[in-house]
């Protein structure tokens, strides 16, 4: 028995006679099991006409963890801000590898130290903006997958709101040049999370309406 399952027919037996009339049985097991067999019992019961024996032993299965990490959302002025790893896997001792926060398009930004708990460095409130990405936790107990890895990940999106910000790249569009008698587009670059609800462009102070002289479009980028 593997638990409350009768796995006899996976099992063969061979038998030898002694020289006083006495019989050795010896009976193996052959059984395919996973992770999900970690702790259970095995029971091996022997029965003759004068009566019965039993022994029990526990299922230890060694397997790579499975990592999870959840979402969050976070404010730009709540003052920690923290992420959970969870590692289920056998052994359960872990060594935890740095943090990677990836940007959407899968380029690493930064790697931070931290194990079941990642804390967020503190940065000024205007910039909270930048924490937001993807995480990745990396966790080993030393057994490799079946896939031959023994580093495995769990990854999670985290959002910060935070107000709007005119990205690094408009530096280099500070003055802007066009020719008389030809339409010119101002290209300016905004980040926000969420997705900013107002905005409005301004020539020497007045604000510019939408007419046939001035269009206004926006694109995600």
């Amino acid at each position: 028995m593997i638990g409350q399952t009768d796995v006899t027919s996976t099992a063969s037996s061979h038998e030898t006679q002694g020289v006083d009339e006495t019989f050795t049985v010896t009976s193996t097991l052959t059984y395919t099991v996973d992770k999900n067999f970690n702790l259970q019992s095995i029971k091996c019961t022997a029965n003759n006409t004068i009566g019965g024996f039993s022994n029990q032993i526990n299922l230890f299965v060694r397997f790579p963890p499975d990592v999870s990490v959840s979402n969050v959302t976070y404010e730009m002025t709540d003052p920690t801000r923290t992420i959970n790893c969870t590692a289920y896997g056998y052994p359960d001792t872990y060594t935890y590898y740095k943090w990677q926060h990836m940007s959407l398009y899968g380029i690493i930004i930064r790697e931070l130290e931290g194990d079941t708990i990642l804390t967020l460095p503190l940065v000024p409130t205007t910039l909270r903006y930048q924490d937001n990405g993807e995480y990745v936790c990396t966790v080993s107990n030393g057994i490799q997958g079946t896939n031959g890895v023994v580093k495995r990940k769990g990854a999670a999106q985290i959002t910060v709101y935070a107000q709007p910000v005119f990205t690094a790249d408009n530096d280099g569009r500070n003055i802007q040049y066009g020719e008389t008698g030809k339409t010119v587009d101002i290209v300016v670059h905004v980040y926000s999370v969420p997705k900013y609800i107002y905005n409005a462009w301004f020539n020497n102070g007045k604000q510019i309406q939408a007419s046939a002289k001035f269009l206004f479009s926006e694109s995600p980028h």
